[in-house]
């Protein structure tokens, strides 16, 4: 199916540029809807005019660019400049883990001093110390909004941007005794359908199941991720399995072909197109259910609208009807297209429609089940090939058996949802409901010992990548040359010759962070630091400030760019010395108030108080909580990091 035969592909694109553009520029509303209406003239008038009608593809082209620049604009809200008032929020969103601090997100729309409230439009990020926090409710918040700001440590997912991309610029943590509830204007009637028959269904799974399996069971049932344990989670990311763990568009046609496949066995009493139809009803049902991320609204209006029409004898484009989708949720929101689920689940499904066709004819075999198998894996390769660039980008990692994983975890995938199904239509009756519940458990058991077995293999990800947006443009320039310019011999060449030295590059470049040797101070409330010899990490930590937990978060972090096997040490009171054959010679004094540091003869003094005394000489590195000196590095701007020179 060819990409350029596709409408709705010129339309996302021309309006994701002017998204871009007004994110950009910040053009005010009035000079784009003048020019729009300039441009819809201009449209008027070349229609009557032979010559000047040729032009039309391309005002049509600025139209909707500068239509995306109007949608862009429509979803800015003001943003109030005052921070230590009390204020009026209203509950839009609520998390549904089990942490002490409940995530929420709510507009505020007032801010309250002594003697006025002023009105505002503004969306924050709460984090309240009470579960009895809930959509629709009008609360009084007594709290210091602060900017969201990236602590700049190495490696560290980019929180500002990925909140200021949604809307959000400020955040708070929110005491029992900080808020006062006024009142709740209530949820819409669907919300409480899907909020109550997620209880409902997270109700049977608790019957059946518990501990890890359980937060499995119910991320993947019900797209609820809140119960996952950071090792499940670590050890899913690392099988490159993590996918799976978030509601998409795989549980979405799992799902409809079970649905079908059930309705299958019933002809005479339902016709293949009210089935159809009834299957859809259910989805969208799945879909609000598990919260419509945009992975499985888009799957459930490409499916809508694919079925649709098959029911009404249209002629489909699934290419064009997943393009189409992306259109409807731009318009509903779009801030969408820089959500990281958005983009993933849009670049696989691109790849699977454009580059699976011609993987799948590479093998072809005699027996149906090894040709499905490999059809799986040609549909995960396909998939990987537009998504890896952007992989790479946010998560400096790239897992090497994610071929064989994917055809596991749709085998997987496939019978855990199954099983599932028929759990939450057969709970009611108790033996059957509990012979099912084993399954369902054993399934669940399988599954996660297939992904620890996957994550335990010899050279099971690759760490280390660290790409800038240039080399993902680029990444995807090449892929576009590959698609539409293969049959062409020179291009082909060409292609495979800059893909070569793409490769060449990032793997030197992830070499390069494997063998570096470097001091990192980071930005933390207690003293952490890490001093990386090649494929070596030593973590020292305080024990103050959870500090071993926090050092764990750290190096995590640090280890996706900077590889090595990490050995944490906790601080102790007085001198210590570690010296090696690499020439490395780093000599500790650590107090109450402070850290000094001599690394092969370049002393650091890292001050946590002001009574921390140091040398003239000394680099001075001031905790993030120090009064800014000029004279001073702040780890407030950053982390502090040292190359050390070592022996070859």
């Amino acid at each position: 199916m060819d990409l350029y035969k596709t409408p709705f592909l010129y339309i996302v694109v021309f309006l994701i540029f002017g998204i871009e553009l007004q994110s950009t520029f910040q053009f005010n509303f009035y000079s784009i809807s003048f020019l729009i209406v300039s441009i819809l003239l201009l449209l008027w008038g070349t229609g009557r005019n032979a010559i000047l009608s040729k032009f039309q593809p391309v005002l049509f082209g600025v139209a909707f660019i500068f239509s995306g620049c109007l949608l862009m604009n429509s979803s800015e809200l003001f943003k109030s400049e005052s921070l230590n008032q009390s204020f009026l929020v209203h509950v839009t969103e609520t998390s549904s883990n089990d942490k002490m601090w409940k995530k929420t997100m709510a507009t505020k729309n007032a801010t309250i001093y002594n003697d006025s409230v002023v009105g505002c439009k503004e969306k924050v990020l709460l984090y309240f110390e009470s579960d009895k926090v809930e959509v629709g409710d009008w609360l009084v918040v007594n709290s210091n909004l602060k900017f969201i700001t990236n602590k700049n440590n190495p490696g560290e997912f980019d929180s500002e941007r990925y909140w200021r991309l949604k809307g959000i610029e400020k955040m708070s943590f929110v005491g029992e005794n900080q808020f006062l509830y006024i009142d709740n204007d209530g949820e819409s009637w669907w919300n409480g359908v899907f909020k109550n028959s997620r209880a409902y269904f997270s109700e049977i799974l608790s019957e059946h199941i518990e501990k890890e399996e359980l937060g499995v069971a119910k991320a993947l049932m019900l797209g609820d991720k809140g119960a996952l344990t950071k090792d499940l989670k670590t050890s899913f990311g690392k099988a490159g399995a993590m996918h799976v763990l978030a509601v998409s568009g795989l549980h979405v046609g799992i799902i409809l072909a079970i649905l079908m496949f059930v309705f299958k066995q019933f002809p005479q009493r339902i016709s293949k197109r009210n089935a159809l139809l009834f299957s859809l009803l259910i989805i969208w049902l799945y879909a609000g259910i598990t919260g419509f991320s945009p992975s499985v609204l888009r799957a459930t209006i490409m499916f809508t609208l694919i079925s649709l029409s098959v029911v009404f004898g249209r002629r489909n484009n699934s290419i064009n009807a997943l393009f189409f989708s992306a259109f409807l949720m731009m318009v509903w929101n779009p801030l969408i297209i820089y959500d990281i689920g958005f983009q993933l689940s849009y670049l696989a499904m691109i790849g699977i429609f454009s580059f699976y066709p011609m993987l799948s004819k590479l093998f072809v075999f005699q027996n149906k089940w090894v040709q499905k198998i490999w059809d799986g894996t040609a549909i995960g390769i396909s998939a990987q090939m537009t998504t890896f660039p952007v992989i790479l980008y946010y998560f400096h990692q790239f897992p090497h058996y994610f071929a064989l994983t994917n055809v596991g975890m749709m085998i997987f995938a496939g019978l855990i949802l199954g099983v599932g199904l028929v759990l939450f239509s057969v709970n009611w009756v108790p033996f059957l409901g509990g012979m099912i519940g084993v399954v369902f458990l054993l399934s669940l058991f399988a599954m996660i010992y297939f992904v620890e077995f996957i994550e335990k293999l010899p050279g099971s990800i690759a760490l280390g990548f660290e790409l800038v947006p240039e080399m993902v443009i680029f990444l995807y320039i090449l892929l576009l040359l590959f698609y539409f310019f293969r049959q062409i011999k020179v291009m082909l060449w060409m292609t495979v010759t800059f893909s070569f030295v793409a490769f060449v590059f990032l793997q030197l470049t992830r070499y390069e962070n494997m063998i570096k040797a470097e001091l990192t101070v980071f930005n933390s409330n207690g003293i952490t630091i890490g001093v990386k010899n090649r494929d070596q990490l030593l973590c020292f930590y305080e024990e103050r400030n959870n500090g071993l937990k926090n050092a764990k978060y750290l190096m995590e972090s640090y280890r996706k760019i900077k590889p090595a096997e990490v050995k944490f040490i906790l601080f102790e009171k007085g001198t210590s010395t570690i010296e090696d054959d690499s020439g490395l010679k780093l000599t500790m004094e650590y107090t109450k108030n402070g850290v000094r540091i001599d690394v092969n003869n370049s002393p650091i003094t890292i001050r946590s108080s002001y009574e921390m005394p140091y040398e003239n000489g000394d680099l001075i590195i001031d905790s993030p909580f120090l009064m800014n000196n000029p004279n001073n590095y702040n780890l407030l701007n950053g982390a502090f990091t040292l190359e050390l020179k070592l022996k070859p």
